[in-house]
């Protein structure tokens, strides 16, 4: 990557934190514009945690020759998009699921990985305004605060080169570089239904169905701003909002 593509430019993400959950933050706050040359050193130094998270392999021209997960995947008529992750020993993704099933693929260094069945939804704690991303930090978790998670069925391993994830849609995991690292990953299949992530409100309570219906109005319907958590997707008020605008215009043939 350095000697080959080592003018590219990235946004990495700089200076994680090594405790607590990463969705305490903000994304605006730990971004830095980088060369791809730049980042290779910080992340084998690992003076600071960094990552570059999640970016299409199309970025990194020629890397795409060397895998292809059509042949090993049901796409069910979703396209397969590879995404590479590069990052310095120590970094840390939030405890989190993802709405499509992913194979990750460990290509460099090593990764420790805690996965949590949707089944153990109530004894963990999603942020109330973005369900898929939670405040617990399953190493050092604040059981006086988050008593129930206690009593999550934590599934847990390390994968090295080579080695093969699949991670289910909807399943809470959290990985840990143990050494400077690179991954491929391939989302693919039909997302969750809306119901199971009502579930995951439900299991939140008051305050979850709160946030998110303030912010279906608020940054959905009125467009208001907002700054995103470090390693979070979009809120999940926004997220139903657009839901709801998506199917209201292929109804309408209003999508094309």
């Amino acid at each position: 990557f350095k000697e080959n593509l080592g003018d590219l430019r990235f946004n990495a993400v700089v200076k994680l934190p090594t405790e607590g959950a990463p969705g305490f933050q903000y994304v605006d706050s730990a971004l830095k514009n980088v060369s791809l040359a730049e980042f290779v050193d910080m992340m084998l130094e690992g003076a600071e945690p960094c990552y570059i998270r999640q970016s299409n392999a199309s970025n990194f021209p020629g890397c795409e020759d060397y895998f292809d997960f059509n042949d090993i995947v049901p796409l069910d008529g979703l396209s397969s998009v590879p995404n590479l992750w590069l990052g310095s020993s120590n970094t840390k993704s939030s405890l989190h699921f993802d709405q499509n099933s992913s194979l990750f693929v460990q290509a460099h260094g090593r990764k420790r990985v805690k996965l949590f069945s949707p089944d153990d939804a109530g004894n963990l704690y999603p942020f109330p305004d973005n369900i898929g991303t939670n405040r617990i930090d399953p190493y050092n978790p604040d059981l006086e605060n988050h008593p129930r998670f206690a009593q999550a069925q934590c599934y847990e391993g390390v994968i090295g080169p080579g080695d093969f994830l699949l991670i289910p849609k909807t399943w809470w995991h959290q990985l840990t570089s143990l050494d400077p690292s690179i991954s491929i990953n391939c989302f693919y299949g039909k997302k969750s239904s809306a119901f199971k992530l009502l579930k995951v409100i439900n299991a939140g309570g008051i305050r979850s169905w709160w946030c998110v219906i303030r912010d279906f109005f608020w940054l959905g319907l009125c467009g208001r701003e907002y700054r995103t958590k470090l390693l979070a997707e979009t809120p999940t008020g926004k997220y139903f909002y657009e839901l709801m605008v998506g199917t209201i215009k292929r109804r309408l043939g209003l999508d094309t």
